[in-house]
């Protein structure tokens, strides 16, 4: 464990002819059905300054936990890190199947679970998510299954996702999920689909489907996916990663919210095909891989409790690292920061981002946690 005091000020630069603008949007709606307006914010590229606002964003580096003493603490391979009301960190180790868990200061305290297929063992687990009420909920794609434990590391339930294959997920706070996961379309076609779940997944309702483009023997290299987290109140925040299209529904699932930036010209070059082929897709004949132009907008997507989003992009500052942006309550394109290529950002709650490092320059994971404040 180390820390640091490095500090990232990012400014909002103001730029008046760029001002975010909210417009009223008619969404598209079924014959007969009435709906509320849609409120539409519309950015450019650059974020701007809210008058009255704050000036900047810091960013400030406070911890680091790596390699520890005690070698139950050491990190495998990182999958996701979460953190609860008092400051826990839960980082999940797929290759290791446990979730660690650490105290505010980063001080190991435990594990969670195990490698196996009974109760509250992993066999392939992919995410952790917490609960309104401090619960870890950790998705299993290898025994099909959400496990929910207390802090302490007690099973409290499990539920199967047999049915479906759960990518990413969400928990609010009456215990209702939010999943995205394969579905067949009405064509038979292979279609993405963004869903709320009861809480015991009896139920759900379908809140948005993406078509899967694909041809039989061929690669995509940046097939679509959604991109998801949850506001303060239970509403969700979602978009697809191919357009900076960002939609914010309300606890009831109805569209509160529509957030468009401009995305920055990003074109695939020569040593980015290369790269992508020898990271990504080895293996992969490069004939029968498919690479677009441009990179996607959008890689990933959190939500603060502060219900700012940041999206990591694939536009690379001069350290290689990759910019995010930060959108406010209201839509409005308002700061920009960078993370490492190799880093992540899984959360961000009472005024602290936490990020996963895939990799540092000695091939060890890291879990990092930065203090975010307006100036």
């Amino acid at each position: 464990m180390r820390q640091s005091s490095r500090v990232l000020a990012i400014g909002m630069l103001a730029f008046l002819a760029e001002t975010a603008v909210a417009v009223p949007y008619p969404p598209d709606r079924p014959p007969g059905r009435q709906e509320e307006r849609v409120q539409v914010v519309r950015n450019s590229r650059k974020p701007v300054r809210i008058p009255g606002g704050p000036a900047r964003l810091l960013v400030v580096e406070e911890l680091t936990i790596d390699r520890g003493a005690d070698e139950s603490s050491r990190f495998s391979e990182l999958r996701s890190v979460q953190a609860d009301s008092q400051g826990r960190i839960y980082a999940l180790d797929g290759k290791d199947c446990v979730i660690r868990v650490f105290d505010s200061g980063g001080r190991f305290l435990r594990t969670i679970g195990q490698k196996g297929q009974g109760p509250g063992e992993f066999s392939t687990p992919g995410r952790i998510v917490l609960t309104h009420d401090d619960e870890i909920v950790a998705l299993d794609s290898g025994n099909r299954r959400m496990s929910y434990f207390k802090s302490d590391g007690t099973l409290i339930k499990e539920l199967s996702t047999a049915k479906w294959s759960f990518l990413r997920f969400r928990v609010t706070s009456r215990g209702d999920i939010y999943a995205d996961h394969a579905a067949v379309s009405d064509q038979g076609g292979l279609v993405l689909q963004l869903s709320r779940f009861s809480p015991d997944l009896a139920s759900s309702t379908a809140l948005a489907t993406e078509p899967r483009p694909g041809a039989p023997n061929r690669v995509m290299a940046f097939p679509p996916w959604f991109q998801h987290g949850m506001t303060h109140d239970g509403g969700l925040v979602w978009a697809v990663d191919s357009r900076y299209e960002i939609t914010v529904l309300d606890p009831d699932g109805k569209t509160r919210l529509k957030i468009f930036k401009v995305p920055e010209p990003n074109p695939i070059r020569a040593e980015d095909r290369k790269a992508i082929i020898e990271e990504e897709y080895k293996g992969v004949p490069p004939d029968a891989l498919d690479i677009p132009s441009h990179f996607p907008p959008i890689r990933t997507l959190v939500v603060a409790d502060t219900d700012h989003i940041f999206v990591r992009t694939y536009v690379r500052d001069k350290q290689g690292g990759f910019i995010h942006d930060v959108f406010d309550p209201q839509g409005r394109f308002v700061a920009q920061f960078p993370l490492g290529k190799e880093e992540f950002a899984m959360m961000a709650r009472d005024g602290k981002l936490y990020t996963l490092v895939r990799e540092d320059a000695e091939g060890i994971p890291l879990v990092k946690r930065y203090g975010l404040a307006w100036e």
